[in-house]
């Protein structure tokens, strides 16, 4: 039974890894958004009034973006495929646990700071006055469309359990 699980593990990387190759070359789905995405490259851009060449160039960033961190997303998808199939193991081994959650948390440090450098770049071919407004924006701490899509599709704290009463 252990093979058939590890070939299940072996089928599921590969195939998360060729849809990231495909994200990478054709962009997401329809439908479906890189997280940050919509914040940065949407109507709430609409508001520093770029110019065509900044838009072309914002366009240039966006997709070395989604090629950067596209082949990350497929690599977390199945970091996190491996790890449910350790942890439902018979017996579990914590230490390959451990280190499997050890290396998911390093891909998202990576999609982390990837998406940083881009808001990086995004903020100095602007303006002086397009970066006040960005700056604003930034500092409000809003995600755009996908902030309200946190966990996509994973449950989030208050699914697991009912909201705990508050005190009078």
């Amino acid at each position: 039974m252990r093979l058939t699980w590890m070939q299940l593990g072996v089928v599921l990387t590969l195939m998360v890894w060729s849809a990231g190759l495909v994200w990478a070359q054709e962009g997401p789905p329809e439908g479906m958004h890189m997280p940050m995405m919509g914040a940065m490259h949407g109507k709430h851009m609409g508001g520093l009034q770029l110019t065509d060449e900044q838009k072309a160039k914002m366009a240039d960033l966006r997709l070395e973006l989604q090629k950067e961190i596209a082949p990350l997303r497929a690599k977390l998808v199945a970091l996190r495929t491996d790890l449910k199939l350790l942890l439902i193991e018979d017996n579990p081994n914590m230490r390959k646990i451990e280190a499997r959650q050890s290396e998911i948390s390093q891909v998202q440090e990576q999609i982390s700071l990837a998406r940083v450098r881009h808001q990086v770049k995004v903020r100095q071919m602007l303006t002086p006055e397009q970066r006040k407004k960005f700056d604003v924006f930034i500092l409000s701490g809003k995600k755009g469309k996908r902030g309200m899509h946190k966990h996509a599709g994973r449950p989030g704290p208050r699914m697991h359990s009912p909201r705990a009463p508050r005190g009078k």
